[in-house]
């Protein structure tokens, strides 16, 4: 268990957090950018020192103001991937996932590399330089890197920040995938919210260098406690049960008392949903359209967003429970108010659809 209390106070920012890791679970330090999750990777991974507290790997003391314990990164379990992903280009693929294993016998090294290759399907790719390879294929580079040394903790900071829109979502899926099979402790910073859902176990959501809510990933969702954690908590996330084929190309997944129609993916039986609100259209009576999923239930809340108001978040106590986001001149022209029953609508292509 990695387990740290600390506290950093650096050019009139202060962070006070307190965090804990499990081996074998993604741990996700969520929350709005400048609001301290960078500055706690850092202190797990022994690049920042804290003011105050402690940070423990099981029986190792990695560092202890009261007693003046310190261990520099170098001497750490750990494995550390930055946003930058920081890959050698004069390497080619191969030089760099073994970069961290100079120590090693050649033969030692060979047969790591060779399995890490074989592991994160780069193999075909191990004599190119990393200049040469696509955004999905260099940060698997950098993964297999990080894991070389065998960490007993993992540590990415915004690991798909640098990918286009339509690389995320295909890189985001194989990472979970990748990550759920480590037995080491994962922790990833991300500002997203559709990242930090799809990826995460367990939640830690921070807000101007303070933890306002922490738990698992469920439990988080179902009660977010603080406006900040609501907030980040703003995106759909279904869990459900394929029960059979859908019409071309879809399966139909059971959530709560509705059969949903998403595209069809791998074998997985149990699924998770993930559904942005802008995906989701409002109207008084069921559309005419091509969206085939439909969710009727009581307006519950119509809150404006911030700066402006020009968009605002309607949250209907369907079954599941949905959060469409609208433009404020849809909410005016279909009289929006709490109790009023809507139909909640989405395609089934607006759903990116991630193992149980």
């Amino acid at each position: 268990m990695l387990r740290a209390e600390c506290r950093v106070v650096r050019d009139g920012f202060t962070l006070e957090a307190s965090f804990v890791a499990a081996p074998g679970r993604v741990v996700v330090l969520a929350g709005a950018n400048g609001s301290g999750k960078s500055t706690l990777l850092r202190v797990l991974a022994g690049l920042e020192r804290p003011s105050e507290g402690f940070t423990t790997l099981q029986d190792e003391v990695w560092f202890d103001r009261a007693s003046g314990v310190w261990v520099p990164a170098e001497h750490r379990s750990v494995g550390h991937v930055t946003q930058s992903l920081a890959l050698f280009p004069h390497l080619d693929v191969a030089g760099n996932v073994g970069y961290g294993l100079r120590a090693r016998s050649h033969e030692s090294r060979r047969a790591r590399v060779s399995h890490l290759l074989d592991q994160f399907t780069l193999q075909p790719l191990a004599d190119r330089r990393v200049t040469a390879i696509s955004g999905g294929e260099r940060q698997r580079v950098a993964l297999a890197r990080a894991l070389a040394r065998e960490p007993r903790v993992l540590l990415l900071d915004e690991p798909l920040a640098a990918l286009d829109p339509r690389m995320r979502a295909a890189v985001r899926s194989d990472l979970r995938v990748r990550l759920s099979a480590l037995p080491c402790a994962t922790v990833i910073v991300s500002h997203d919210p559709v990242d930090a859902l799809a990826l995460a176990d367990d939640l830690v959501v921070l807000e101007q260098g303070r933890v306002v809510q922490a738990g698992m990933l469920a439990e988080v969702l179902r009660a977010p406690d603080s406006p900040g954690a609501a907030r980040f908590l703003g995106v759909n996330l279904f869990r459900g049960w394929v029960v059979g084929p859908g019409s071309t190309g879809t399966v139909r997944v059971a959530v709560g008392s509705a059969h949903l129609e998403v595209p069809a993916h791998g074998p997985a039986a149990e699924v998770r949903l993930l559904l942005h609100p802008r995906e989701v259209t409002l109207a008084r009576t069921s559309p005419e359209g091509s969206a085939r999923n439909h969710l009727r239930g009581v307006v519950r809340e119509v809150a404006p967003e911030p700066p402006y108001g020009d968009t605002v978040r309607v949250t209907v106590a369907s079954d599941p429970p949905i959060l469409a986001q609208i433009t404020r001149a849809s909410a005016e022209t279909l009289a929006l108010t709490p109790g009023m029953e809507v139909v909640a609508s989405f395609k089934a292509t607006a759903c990116e659809v991630l193992p149980g």
